[in-house]
């Protein structure tokens, strides 16, 4: 198939990391692949770094261009909404134009605007990369006649470690946003050091909405001067994780798709998670457990219990692999996505 992936995201997130992943893999599998995106922004950077064909976007007053650049493909998969829009003009404006697939990997809500109808009516496919986002689909376009899937998104599996020795680490790692929790982290650990004095924990993560002599200013408040290290970004952020003994996603909303539970997972960790978006559709009762957003006691007594059994610990973390390897591994992200886009295909030339 030749294929080109349209992500007009100007900079890192779940959105482009899906995109980049399928594209990344289904060039690996023989596929003439190409990512088109917004000049000197980081998809058409990163694409470009991973060896994939680029192409910069200008726009709808592009057109011209792109329906020069769209010839021979097969399909146009839009990742955004700005996206699906242009791509549908290009398809439009061709008597043989290429058939448009739409992911959504946003954490907004799904929603029908005024013009959904006629958008999803010329559109051959939807992806959704949880369950939870394809229900919201489903509920919003109930007479939508294309192919609709929810397709996990697909992570190098790297390896997994034993737990390091030493005080037992337990991590969080977000952007610093109100969002992300990370105050509820902290409240829970001050409960924890209770009983696990000896326990250390890790913040990753860069600035956003919340500064970090905030957060830093909250670990005095609490009393958790030496027990608390706040690293900022880490560039490896699995390798961090396999420094740890267990993972915490904190986040009172948001996680329409949580890159960072499947990164725990893949590092072999087990996840104690807040029940918000897809978290209790990645964590399950073999790789984690749930609690309820913003219940700093409920995450504190989760994360002293995990700290408390080593046993189950490793055996969570056994099964947290696991389920990475069965539910979000490269190989089965891209042979799932190679065969929505045949069946798309295949269904619309029939009709």
């Amino acid at each position: 198939m030749k294929l080109a992936h349209v992500v007009d995201e100007p900079y890192d997130s779940g959105i482009v990391h899906y995109a980049l992943s399928a594209a990344r893999g289904l060039a690996a599998a023989g596929h003439h692949v190409e990512v088109w995106g917004r000049p000197g922004c980081f998809p058409i950077l990163e694409a470009a770094r991973l060896g994939l064909k680029t192409r910069p976007l200008g726009g709808v007053t592009d057109l011209w261009g792109l329906r020069r650049a769209v010839s021979g493909v097969e399909l146009i998969n839009a990742h955004t909404g700005s996206s699906h829009t242009l791509a549908l003009a290009i398809a439009k404006s061709l008597s043989e134009g290429p058939k448009v697939v739409r992911t959504r990997a946003d954490a907004r809500p799904v929603r029908r605007g005024p013009a959904g109808g006629v958008l999803w009516s010329r559109t051959a496919g939807f992806i959704a990369p949880t369950q939870l986002i394809l229900s919201q689909f489903r509920e919003q376009f109930p007479s939508f006649a294309g192919a609709a899937a929810a397709i996990h998104p697909g992570f190098e599996s790297g390896e997994a470690r034993p737990e390091p020795e030493g005080p037992l680490r337990v991590g969080i790692v977000a952007r610093l946003d109100p969002v992300k929790g990370h105050a509820d982290f902290l409240k829970a650990a001050a409960d924890v050091a209770l009983k696990h004095p000896d326990a250390k924990f890790l913040i990753a993560g860069r600035e956003e909405n919340v500064k970090r002599a905030r957060i830093e200013a909250l670990v005095s408040n609490l009393g958790l001067r030496g027990r608390v290290e706040v690293l900022g970004h880490v560039p490896d952020a699995v390798e961090f994780m396999r420094t740890c003994h267990l993972g915490v996603v904190a986040s009172t909303g948001s996680e329409a798709v949580s890159r960072v539970a499947v990164e725990w997972m893949s590092a072999g960790r087990p996840v104690i998670a807040t029940a918000v978006g897809c978290l209790p559709e990645f964590v399950t009762e073999e790789s984690g457990h749930l609690v309820a957003p913003a219940d700093p006691r409920a995450l504190g007594t989760a994360i002293a219990a995990l700290l408390g059994d080593a046993a189950r610990r490793r055996r969570l973390g056994q099964g947290a692999r696991r389920r990475f390897e069965s539910e979000f591994a490269l190989p089965r992200f891209v042979k799932e996505t190679e065969s929505f886009y045949d069946k798309t295909l295949r269904a619309v030339s029939s009709r």
